[in-house]
């Protein structure tokens, strides 16, 4: 392929060697849609909708970015059937703990 300017032909290269460099974490969406995967993002996006808009997006509610933070990870670990076991996790004692003093004062 023949370029006109030179910063064509760089530009070119620098695509070249960004594909190859990638090349094994690039999906292959012919072979996806070949066995029927689902290439979209529509079933995130329901998910992400199912999960944060009906639960922070009540009347009248507002929250800060700790507090949906907290509480999307309350929802995604009930959804998950983890609740149980991340209770027991150092980290959730410590948040669970800290939302315990900011309560109390």
């Amino acid at each position: 392929m023949r370029f006109r300017y030179a910063y064509q032909r760089d530009k070119r290269n620098k695509l070249v060697a960004y594909i190859r460099e990638r090349r094994k974490i690039i999906p292959n969406y012919k072979w996806l849609f070949e066995r029927s995967f689902t290439i979209g993002t529509g079933e995130v996006e329901d998910a992400v909708k199912s999960l944060l808009h009906s639960r922070l997006r009540g009347p009248g509610m507002r929250w800060s970015t700790e507090g949906a933070d907290l509480v999307m990870s309350a929802r995604c670990t009930i959804l998950n059937g983890t609740w149980e076991h991340d209770l027991l996790q150092p980290a959730c004692r410590a948040v669970r703990g800290a939302g315990r003093a900011n309560w109390a004062a």
